[in-house]
């Protein structure tokens, strides 16, 4: 189990409690008002997502050999990724392109260790949503992402490693955040 707050100026303002198999996939999430069971078929590479509480709603979510998602039905509604290994170029709604991305050549995006240790599915899985999601699981660094009408444009300056140093991103042109990265 891993949980996870989210605070402002010190005050916890929502937790999140994630629970996972001896596979280290997520089985169940708990988030206020609501919660998610998560059922796997892995002879057809599914997972149904059931959401309890507060606006029930069924997902099911189709992922790849590689363990990585790239379908999502919610209803009526149909989400498909388009990947180059595991870094997405767009995210279809109804065969429709509402999210398109770009990525740096010759520099790699940082993984957490936990990220590296778990099937690639969890990342959209905890989200609960394909889309948006869709670049969590990238290996090269985000260079832009279109999402609708918004394009957010990342800026980096790299260390001596050709790690990054910093990070800025520009929702539309005007900068929104910045980012410093260490490391041991």
């Amino acid at each position: 189990m891993r949980v996870h707050k989210k605070s402002v100026n010190g005050q916890t303002i929502s937790t999140y409690i994630y629970n996972y198999d001896n596979y280290r996939r997520l089985m169940h999430m708990s988030m206020g008002p609501y919660y998610v069971n998560l059922t796997y078929d892995d002879q057809n590479n599914t997972v149904l997502a059931e959401r309890l509480g507060d606006s029930p709603e069924n997902k099911t979510f189709y992922f790849n050999t590689d363990g990585a998602v790239y379908s999502e039905v919610a209803g009526a509604n149909t989400y498909d990724v388009t990947y180059d290994g595991q870094n997405a170029l767009s995210c279809k709604k109804d065969g429709l392109v509402i999210n398109t991305h770009e990525y740096f050549d010759g520099y790699e995006a940082m993984q957490s260790e936990s990220m590296k240790n778990e099937p690639l599915m969890n990342e959209v899985l905890r989200a609960n949503a394909l889309a948006g999601a869709e670049s969590a699981i990238a290996t090269k660094l985000l260079k832009r992402s279109v999402i609708g009408q918004d394009v957010t444009d990342y800026e980096y300056t790299f260390n001596g490693a050709d790690l990054p140093k910093t990070r800025k991103e520009y929702l539309n042109g005007i900068l929104t955040r910045e980012w410093t990265y260490s490391y041991k």
